[in-house]
């Protein structure tokens, strides 16, 4: 099932994926700051290309930061001066766009001012490459959809790499943060894509 007849050139048949495979889905009330992914199979070298879907997150506090980091070489990063980053907001309520970046963050900031009430949230998706490769340093990218504290409308879009000796190692996991309160309920899946 959802599979397609492939061949390798020289007469031999085998099933293979194709496109965006779903690895795992979870629904779930998620009462911390952190959401550390670490499915072993979006990890293990069988995908190129991964990507964690968020398709609705009601966060507990008001005005927060969403933030990612890897875990590499068996911890997550954590420390100053291990990620460049860059992401650009645009706001419902004006034609100029906010930038967040840095060149030696603890983390990579990815929105902000994400808002708690009954009609906020944040969706989005957060992708990465070649999870086992220890030959590049690791890069991500990100798009979220969100309200803000103040009701209204936002978009951001951005990316980020571990500019420091561990992003030559495998990556293991994902860990998304917030900067207060909770994630709440949540629902995410984890995609991969061979390529």
């Amino acid at each position: 099932a959802n599979q397609v007849l492939q061949t390798n050139g020289s007469g031999a048949l085998s099933w293979a994926n194709q496109g965006w495979v779903k690895v795992f889905s979870t629904s779930t009330t998620h009462n911390s700051g952190t959401l550390d992914i670490e499915n072993t199979s979006l990890f293990d070298g069988t995908y190129k290309k991964c990507m964690i879907v968020i398709f609705h997150s009601a966060v507990t506090s008001d005005g927060i930061e969403l933030q990612a980091q890897f875990k590499l070489d068996g911890s997550y990063v954590t420390s100053s001066g291990k990620y460049a980053y860059h992401t650009n907001q645009m706001d419902s309520s004006t034609d100029t766009h906010a930038v967040i970046r840095a060149t030696s963050g603890s983390e990579m900031k990815m929105l902000e001012s994400l808002g708690n009430a009954s009609t906020e949230g944040v969706e989005g998706t957060f992708t990465w490459f070649d999870p086992t490769s220890t030959s590049h340093f690791k890069r991500c990218h990100w798009e979220w959809t969100y309200s803000s504290d103040s009701g209204n409308f936002r978009h951001s879009i951005g990316g980020g790499i571990s500019n420091d000796t561990e992003g030559d190692t495998a990556l293991t996991g994902i860990r998304l943060k917030l900067s207060g309160g909770n994630f709440g309920v949540i629902h995410y899946a984890g995609y991969g894509l061979t390529l």
